[in-house]
């Protein structure tokens, strides 16, 4: 990038002035690995003393990136304290493909601590990976098929070291996938804090039916907990059902328990069918338990 940067250092006191110029982020600046990315037009001001300087940032970017966070095309207010080892994000408002988030925060390079922001009225999950990779890349147990639009509030908080960083969101989704099945809207809190992450509050509607929820994840190690209930569900409703061509219908609800590892779980299910009919055939209301322990 050519920059025309204007100013003067008089009496202790800095005052430059970089007028709007299309600048490219990884060429121009580079604050203490914060892997600050992005293209577009600039305006830079640099005020203060000595000892005391900030750096105010206008900018409109193409690909903008902080720590692996993407924003895609995004407007950003910032001002970098460097006395403070201090980035203020005042605010931004990205769109990543068809999505808005917006947000505000700050990063100190210092002492790694973070606190950002971010908030979608409406945001797919694809989008979403874009935005939150280094959170989700590490969830690998995520079924492959998994989608859904959601509105979203975030809060990233804690050290930007993955092992020491904290989330804290609050999600409506609606057109949701999930391993073949399709789940009209649901809701869910997450939290991640010691690299234990938690779904809490889980709730999903397919049809009639629901089921709610939670689950408990380490990173390091897979292992898992988690509870869930289930009613009202359609047995007819589910797709994977209709692989077997049964002429079966009946209403279900039950309860499910786990835990261990993704390789090796420990999982209890209790469930219950009602109103069972097959053609004309009215059946009694039946129970199953199954259990799975040592892959058995």
């Amino acid at each position: 990038s050519t920059l025309n940067i204007k100013g003067s250092i008089e009496n202790d006191k800095i005052n430059f002035i970089l007028p709007r110029t299309m600048v490219d982020l990884s060429d121009f600046i580079n604050i203490s690995d914060l892997s600050l990315k992005g293209e577009g037009p600039l305006s830079l001001k640099v005020q203060g003393d000595l000892q005391n300087t900030v750096i105010k940032i206008v900018s409109n970017l193409n690909h903008f990136q902080v720590l692996g966070y993407s924003l895609g095309r995004s407007v950003q207010n910032v001002n970098i304290y460097l006395e403070k080892d201090l980035v203020e994000i005042k605010e931004f408002n990205g769109r990543v493909n068809n999505s808005s988030v917006v947000g505000n925060g700050f990063i100190n390079y210092g002492n790694q601590k973070i606190d950002l922001n971010l908030r979608s009225k409406k945001i797919s999950y694809s989008e979403l990976n874009i935005v939150l990779k280094p959170i989700l890349s590490n969830l690998t147990f995520l079924p492959q098929d998994l989608s859904f639009e959601s509105s979203i509030s975030t809060r990233i908080h804690g050290r930007y070291q993955f092992d020491q960083l904290k989330i804290d969101t609050t999600s409506v989704l609606k057109n949701i996938t999930v391993w073949g099945e399709v789940f009209e809207k649901g809701q869910f809190d997450l939290k991640l804090e010691n690299e234990e992450l938690k779904f809490l509050n889980a709730y999903f509607k397919k049809g009639p039916g629901s089921i709610s929820g939670s689950f408990y994840y380490k990173i390091p190690d897979e292992h898992f907990d988690f509870q869930a209930r289930w009613m009202n569900f359609d047995f007819q409703g589910f797709n994977f059902l209709k692989f077997f061509s049964l002429h079966f219908n009946g209403v279900i609800q039950g309860k499910a328990s786990g835990k261990g590892s993704i390789h090796n779980p420990e999982i209890d299910i209790e469930t219950y069918v009602r109103k069972s009919t097959s053609g004309t055939y009215n059946f009694r209301d039946s129970f199953f338990n199954f259990k799975l322990k040592n892959n058995i």
